[in-house]
């Protein structure tokens, strides 16, 4: 935690070089410029980072700038938003075969992708210890049964009450 509380001051102190309208000019053009907007406007780290997540290329970049209405005020819903429909788009397309070879490969990445958020490795530890498989995993998040990464930790208690 205090590595993190380090990164983020000094983060923070690197912004305040850098003028607030020269942020807004840059802002859309790289996931820099959103990374560094979203902090020099207080946005909690969980959100910077998930919006770091979901802007993975130069498309999802362009696909951001045109969904977010430009509302700092909503700023927050529209990326948790963002998130759902990417997930949705994801699930439409994604096959139990893709899946699991995206499973077999690369474990961690899978779950990140079928959840459409970053995950710390000891939450995917975790899930794994818990022994779904991958055609558990999908069926749950796919179906919508559970909604996030997190949500696999708690249906597994929910099952066995």
């Amino acid at each position: 935690m205090k590595l993190t509380t380090n990164f983020n001051q000094k983060h923070s102190e690197a912004l305040q070089q850098i003028p607030y309208h020269m942020i807004l000019t840059n802002l859309g053009n790289t996931k820099q410029s959103w990374i560094n907007f979203l902090s020099c406007n207080d946005i909690s780290n969980i959100w910077i980072g998930q919006l770091e997540y979901l802007i993975q290329s130069e498309n999802d970049l362009v696909e951001w700038n045109s969904y977010w209405n430009g509302d700092l005020d909503e700023l927050v819903a529209f990326i948790s938003d963002f998130k759902q429909y990417k997930k949705d788009q994801l699930h439409a397309s994604l096959t139990l075969p893709e899946f699991e070879q995206m499973y077999i490969n690369d474990i961690n990445n899978a779950i990140q992708t079928i959840f459409m958020e970053p995950l710390h490795a000891e939450t995917i530890e975790r899930i794994e210890r818990l022994g779904y498989s991958n055609e558990d995993i999908f069926e749950l998040a796919v179906n919508k049964r559970v909604d996030n990464a997190h949500g696999l930790l708690s249906y597994v208690v929910l099952q066995d009450e």
